[in-house]
């Protein structure tokens, strides 16, 4: 049996049990914070998280399905996303016709004051 240790989740998980698809969002959104990066764009839901789904755990579901399901993690303040230190969601201004979010962590706000203060 396969286990993989979230770290924002601070858990072990088993790869061997079906997870939801509000808990692949978390664990994807947890990754990419854990490497500084706190920006998410649709194209993540239509093209990205469905392929990680699938290939890291076995979950198969539309991209519409994912799309679903971090529209209602962002729009209900959901405390899903405060299991992986983020406090909220802010729709980032671009000239694109794609919509990109910044994920907002007491980590990541730490380290810019850190950046700034030197």
């Amino acid at each position: 049996m396969e286990t993989l240790q979230c770290q924002g989740l601070g858990t072990k998980v088993s790869k061997s049990r079906k997870f939801t698809i509000k808990e692949i969002i978390l664990f994807f959104l947890d990754a990419r914070l854990n490497v500084g990066d706190n920006e998410i764009s649709s194209h993540h839901f239509e093209d990205i998280l469905p392929r990680y789904g699938d290939s890291n755990w076995r979950l198969k579901h539309n991209p519409s399905s994912y799309s679903r399901a971090w529209r209602a993690m962002k729009s209900n303040g959901s405390s899903d996303l405060e299991k992986i230190g983020v406090y909220s969601v802010t729709r980032k201004p671009t000239k694109s016709k794609e919509a990109t979010w910044i994920l907002n962590t007491l980590k990541l706000q730490s380290e810019q004051l850190t950046i700034e203060e030197m």
